[in-house]
């Protein structure tokens, strides 16, 4: 048994259902509070400075933050992300998918506190007398899920924007391309400062920001060797697969050697015997030549 299936079976109770839906009411509700009361969106928001003076509470709301500005793509994001976190559910099972989710938000949240603690401490930013508050959002959680769809539905088609039929996977490859091109290209911003006293202070941020998607991925990456390839199956599914297994083995396999039912002798002892099944008997019953017509048959 792996280590996801025993903490499932101590804790699997109390796994939400339906998770995806609960994180996009959390973002809907960031949405509202952002258009309604942007002062008071503020105070959702990871920063792990205030948190540190006591705003405890946004270790929890920054889930509601918005991952990028609302538009209608976004809108299909959110619909396709539903679908993919409902599909995932199915074949984990709901302890594995609330287990990946919430170790998600986890790394993150522990990410950002740690990259500012070192930062107030060390480094080009301590000597301004600040840490570096990285500006999290759930976006990269919401990356990783869908790595982790590509991982078991890569051959799925989808067709982008209605009309471009596309393999998962491919998406799945362009997405970590195109995150590998936004960090290495973040080194220009450090070239346009050069020889300024901000230099160091911007190499400090890149590489935080650099730190914090590594975390991300971190998170697909551990769930992705505990879960074998990503390729498991939710209890439901384990169970009829076990009880399928278990039939398959009480089934006799069909051996080539014939015996009479009446004398017991064998095709492998007698050579020159003729076998037959019995058509006027009730089930698979063989009889030589010398008793096929003189048995008495089986109703």
């Amino acid at each position: 048994m792996s280590v996801l299936d025993k903490l499932e079976r101590k804790f699997g109770r109390f796994a939400i259902r339906n998770l995806t839906i609960y994180i996009l009411i959390a973002y809907a509700i960031g949405y509202l509070t952002s258009m309604v009361n942007p002062e008071l969106y503020e105070y959702l928001l990871m920063d792990p400075k205030l948190i540190f003076e006591g705003q405890v509470w946004r270790l929890f709301t920054w889930i509601c933050t918005m991952p990028q500005d609302l538009s209608l793509f976004i809108i299909f994001m959110f619909i396709f992300f539903y679908w993919i976190g409902i599909n995932l559910e199915k074949n984990w099972g709901r302890f594995k998918y609330n287990l990946f989710i919430f170790s998600g938000y986890f790394f993150m949240t522990i990410g950002a506190l740690v990259i500012y603690a070192v930062t107030y401490f060390v480094g080009p930013s301590s000597e301004y007398g600040m840490g570096i508050s990285v500006n999290i959002s759930t976006y990269y959680i919401n990356l990783t899920s869908f790595l982790a769809f590509a991982t078991i539905y890569g051959e799925v088609v989808i067709y982008w924007m209605g009309i471009l039929p596309i393999k998962v996977k491919w998406l799945a490859i362009l997405d970590l391309v195109l995150i590998a091109y936004d960090m290495i290209s973040m080194e220009n911003g450090i070239k346009a400062v050069s020889g300024t006293p901000y230099q160091g202070y911007m190499t400090e941020l890149v590489w935080c920001y650099r730190i914090t998607v590594i975390i991300s991925l971190l998170n697909f990456l551990i769930f992705y060797i505990l879960m074998k390839k990503g390729i498991q199956l939710s209890p439901q599914a384990r169970k009829t697969r076990k009880e399928f297994k278990s039939k398959v083995r009480k089934i006799q396999p069909m051996s080539n050697i014939h015996q009479c039912e009446i004398c017991g002798r064998t095709s492998e002892t007698d050579v020159d015997l003729v076998f037959r099944y019995c058509s006027k008997c009730n089930g698979n019953h063989e009889y030589c030549q010398d008793h096929l017509f003189t048995h008495p048959h089986v109703k």
